[in-house]
């Protein structure tokens, strides 16, 4: 092999372990909503006193991964449900879940109370 191959190699290498680790995380409680994309960036928090409305949605197919959209971003790793997040003060952000029931769930237990 040719020692640029070498680079070709690893940078495959490396992509393929990054799919292979890849998760989105998401956590929901009274302080906030908290999410990671592992292992691109650490955990993020928006916190409810910046919550205009939060909604379980489906969207169409927008590939996976971080994206960009005209309302703002969409974090998805499979699948087409999210949470829908309208901040009050910047643009929508979507996170994908893979427990749409759940999730439901607990918006209309805990956003109910707090309206």
């Amino acid at each position: 092999m040719k020692p640029g191959d070498w680079f070709g190699l690893s940078l495959l290498t490396s992509i393929i372990i990054l799919i292979y680790i890849w998760r989105l995380d998401t956590r929901i409680d009274v302080q906030g909503i908290h999410y990671r994309v592992f292992p691109i960036f650490s955990w993020r928090t928006i916190p409810w006193r910046l919550v205009k409305s939060a909604t379980l949605t489906r969207y169409s197919f927008v590939g996976y991964g971080i994206r960009i959209g005209w309302e703002g971003w969409v974090y998805n790793i499979a699948g087409n449900r999210g949470l829908r997040i309208e901040r009050s003060h910047k643009n929508v952000i979507i996170i994908g879940t893979q427990q749409p029931d759940e999730l439901q769930t607990w918006l209309d237990q805990h956003l109910a109370i707090s309206s």
